[in-house]
């Protein structure tokens, strides 16, 4: 977690423009009382309501009881509101461990936010940081902005949290649960449905071997790379690539090529800005003479978060890896890291539906050996 920006001058207490909006007033109430659990304290989000949507800027209502320590801002909250900025207009709830972990993701450990804290006669801006959930309440580490936050029981007040970073918004996490019965592995592999240039999965994000009743997470952003190895494509074989090329993610209306040459013998991958043509929301691979001897034993691969993702064979003119139509799955097995994935690994796979608004979701290997997918 970044504290490079500890000295804000009181120019941040202006709060972004988006960032805040007005005061809403508050029922005070008199003293901390002792909280429940937060089972008890936090219940689920009311029916049609989700999480944010991943890149609408989304600001944040906290409302409750309130301390504050050395340091630390504690609130027995219900839930979190959210609304996201217009143009999107959306809103809904969500339980506090949903904000902690996505604090990450939405921009706020890079750039803590600013929020204002409102309650009987108190009214601060604070820099909030570092989120748990813990003896049922919402901890922060607290910095103040502009304003005296005194320490002890606030009572009731509400906290109106700074925008969420559209930019920084992109990571996506997959809590997985061994209650199969027996020791296993699990992986996530992408499919990208019909493209001219058949493409090969891969075991990309792959968990350590998972004994009965344990659990691991498995995290990702939306960095793309264009990679080559010098090695024939088959089943059970690993992607290794030679040469990995980062390039910008290929969202809609965007493209990426690379030219894979050779020269005496040495095979290279270089972007290649000037190309056009490409469908958007893809990035290719255009190889400069297909037929040549040196590219027959050649592969390339489409990089998601670092590591292979879809792979084929170098020989063709063009390979292209439609980014934006990419479908997520989760299987069990003891498929190794960026093993080239057949039939028999994928037998049990379950599609990961991150839909708008879901960063996080939660799969549980059942003693059936099929899969239950919910959101975290």
């Amino acid at each position: 977690m970044s504290h490079s920006d500890t000295h804000r001058t009181h120019s941040r207490s202006g709060i972004r423009t988006r960032g805040l909006l007005a005061l809403v007033t508050l029922l005070c109430c008199a003293g901390f009382l002792a909280a429940p659990s937060l089972a008890a304290a936090a219940p689920s989000p009311a029916p049609g309501t989700a999480a944010p949507p991943p890149r609408a800027p989304t600001l944040f209502v906290l409302r409750g009881l309130a301390r504050t320590g050395p340091g630390d801002l504690a609130v027995r909250i219900r839930n979190v509101e959210w609304f996201t900025d217009r143009p999107v207009r959306r809103a809904g709830t969500m339980t506090a461990r949903t904000l902690v972990r996505n604090w990450q993701a939405w921009g706020f450990a890079h750039d803590p936010p600013n929020a204002a804290l409102t309650g009987h006669h108190l009214d601060v801006v604070v820099e909030l940081s570092a989120p748990r959930v813990r003896g049922g309440q919402l901890h922060f580490h607290v910095k103040s902005v502009r304003g005296h936050l005194p320490h002890g029981n606030l009572g009731g007040v509400s906290a109106f949290v700074d925008a969420t970073s559209p930019a920084t918004a992109t990571a996506s996490t997959v809590q997985i649960v061994n209650n199969s019965g027996a020791m296993t592995m699990a992986y996530v592999f992408v499919t990208a449905g019909y493209t001219p240039v058949p493409l090969q999965s891969t075991a990309w994000l792959t968990t350590y071997e998972l004994l009965p009743g344990t659990s691991s997470s498995l995290k990702w952003d939306t960095s793309t790379q264009l990679m080559w190895a010098d090695q024939q494509l088959a089943t059970g074989i690993s992607f290794e690539a030679q040469q990995t090329l980062s390039l910008p993610p290929a969202g809609p209306g965007q493209t990426g090529v690379a030219d894979l040459t050779q020269q005496n013998g040495s095979i290279s991958l270089q972007a290649d800005p000037m190309f056009a043509g490409l469908q958007t929301g893809s990035l290719a691979v255009k190889t400069e003479t297909p037929n040549a001897p040196v590219f027959s034993g050649a592969a390339v691969a489409l990089g998601l978060s670092g590591s292979p993702a879809l792979v084929a064979p170098a020989g063709s003119d063009m390979t292209t890896f439609p980014v934006t139509r990419l479908t997520y799955w989760l299987a069990s097995g003891f498929a190794g890291p960026s093993q080239v994935l057949g039939q028999f690994e994928t037998a049990n796979a379950v599609q990961l539906d991150f839909t708008p608004g879901i960063t996080s979701l939660t799969a549980t290997l059942n003693a059936d050996g099929q899969w239950s997918v919910q959101p975290s």
